[in-house]
C-alpha cells in the first residue's frame, strides 16, 4: 500500500499545481489588463473589486 500511495497522488498533485499556477497567471493578467484601461476606469471598478 505505501508503495502505491505516491503512484496515484503525485501525479493528482502535479495537475492541481500546474491548474492553480494558470489560474492564478489568468487573474494577475486580467488584473494588470484592468488597470492598463485608465479611459474605462469607472466602468472596470467593479471588476477590480471583485478581483482584488
Amino acid at each position: 500500500m505505501p508503495q502505491m500511495s505516491p503512484m496515484w497522488w503525485s501525479p493528482l498533485f502535479m495537475t492541481f499545481i500546474i491548474t492553480l499556477v494558470v489560474i492564478i497567471m489568468m487573474i494577475y493578467t486580467f488584473k494588470i489588463y484592468i488597470l492598463k484601461d485608465k479611459k474605462n476606469y469607472p466602468k472596470n471598478k467593479k471588476y477590480i473589486n471583485w478581483m482584488w
